[in-house]
């Protein structure tokens, strides 16, 4: 004796599988850069090596657009182009572009040095 559905009851109650294929109408992705996401502004404007600072997303695109092919594939652009666009379409907070964009502009570069700390102590008297 069998209770509830059999395999043959839930395949038939199994609704279509829809269309994948797109009208003219929803073939425009939501997900595409506007203008209004290109002229966001940086929290802090990245200083150019060569002199000059980027304050928006078109700045840094436009930057990364006029660097030599060679330069441009590098895995350090290449990986700053990628956020960029992502930023630029909405999906990632900014900072993740600065961080990405400054990075590349400092690869190779060794690390800024700490301070060097007991200066700095030397310069106050302790009270007791």
């Amino acid at each position: 004796m069998h209770f509830g559905p059999t395999n043959r009851d839930l395949v038939d109650r199994t609704p279509p599988i829809p269309s994948t294929e797109r009208d003219a109408s929803s073939a425009r992705s939501t997900r595409m850069p506007s203008d209004d996401g290109w002229h966001r502004l940086f929290d802090k404007p990245i200083e150019l090596p060569g002199g000059g600072e980027l304050r928006t997303l078109l700045d840094a695109g436009r930057y990364i657009a006029a660097l030599p092919r060679a330069t441009q594939e590098r895995r350090e652009w290449r990986i700053a182009t990628e956020i960029l666009l992502r930023v630029a379409e909405g999906r990632w907070p900014i900072a993740f572009a600065d961080i990405a964009i400054r990075r590349a502009l400092n690869n190779g570069k060794p690390p800024p040095r700490p301070p060097n700390r007991r200066n700095l102590v030397k310069k106050f008297k302790i009270i007791r």
